[in-house]
Parts: C-alpha cells; sequence; structure tokens
C-alpha cells in the first residue's frame, strides 16, 4: 500500500444532457516522499485527479485513500476538517490580499489552527525564509516567491505537503 491510493476510481459529472467521465476505472499507488508529474492536455483529468486525492472533489465511484483513510467514508464536515490539518493546495492564481505584507498573507490561514503567537510566528518566518532569504522587512505581494512564501506558511503542523497544482509554463520547452 501507499501513501496515497486509488483502487478503481471513476469521476463523472453532467455537463448540460451529457456526461463527462475525466476518470475512469484508475488505480493507483504512491508512496510517501515520491515525487510525481500529472501530464496532459486540457481536459484529461489533471485537476479532477488532485481535486479528488486532496478531498476536494469526490470519486462518482471506487477508493481513495490518503495514509489510509478512505475520503469516501468521511462527513463533509470530517472532510473539511481532514482538507484543513493534512492538505497544501497550491493553486497558478493565488488571490492573496494585496494590502496586507507577506508575513501577514501567510499568518491569516495559520489563525485558523490553535497554536501559540509564538509558534504562528516562527512558522510564517521559516516559510518566508525558505521562499525568499531572510530579508526584513518583506514587501507587498508582486511575485511567484510571494506565493511560495504563503503556500508553504498555509501547511498545517505536521501536515504532509502532497497536492502542488501550477500550470505556469505548462507546454512550454
Amino acid at each position: 500500500m501507499g501513501f496515497i491510493d486509488l483502487v478503481n476510481v471513476t469521476k463523472a459529472y453532467r455537463k448540460g444532457d451529457r456526461e463527462v467521465v475525466p476518470i475512469r476505472d484508475l488505480s493507483l499507488s504512491i508512496r510517501q516522499g515520491e515525487a510525481i508529474t500529472l501530464m496532459g492536455p486540457s481536459g484529461s483529468g489533471k485537476t479532477t485527479l488532485l481535486n479528488l486525492v486532496s478531498g476536494i472533489d469526490r470519486a462518482t465511484s471506487g477508493a481513495v485513500k490518503i495514509a489510509d483513510v478512505d475520503l469516501g467514508t468521511l462527513s463533509r464536515r470530517e472532510l473539511a476538517s481532514w482538507r484543513a490539518h493534512h492538505v497544501g493546495y497550491i493553486f497558478q492564481l493565488y488571490h492573496l490580499i494585496p494590502v496586507l505584507t507577506a508575513f501577514e498573507n501567510v499568518e491569516m490561514p495559520l489563525l485558523l489552527h490553535r497554536m501559540s503567537r509564538r509558534e504562528r510566528h516562527e512558522r510564517m518566518a521559516l516559510a518566508l525564509e525558505r521562499s525568499r532569504g531572510p530579508s526584513w522587512p518583506i514587501p507587498r505581494f508582486s511575485s511567484p516567491t510571494n506565493r511560495r512564501a504563503t503556500s508553504t506558511g498555509r501547511l498545517p503542523r505536521g501536515s504532509s505537503d502532497f497536492c502542488r497544482r501550477s500550470t505556469a509554463g505548462a507546454g512550454r520547452r
């Protein structure tokens, strides 16, 4: 068994009067620490797969298991809690609050977790240092570096950073 296991997963949805099936009977196992790349043309199911393993969407059939947790058995509330504690999802458009500094944007989602102010600030400083070096004061947002800073800081304590989504540069060589 892997860290991420999909067993006979199908995802179907309706678009108007037709059924779209971006993922059909997919079985996949990814070990903890293993890095993979999803590649394919638009509409091939890349985002659908990431939405399934991050708990944003549910499979129509089959099982999606992350660290032995079957996401299909969790209630909506349990799934929301699981996502908040275990998933870091980096979007191409990072929807930051432009009037806040990088430090404040990193802090915002951490306020949802029970941790001391000191622990929160340590995580924020580490995230910002990892992404751009220990330069202070941190300026307002203007580059992809800031996306890295905030996404690193948004990961809860002990979480597994396994979902990263960016199409920047996709298709270019």
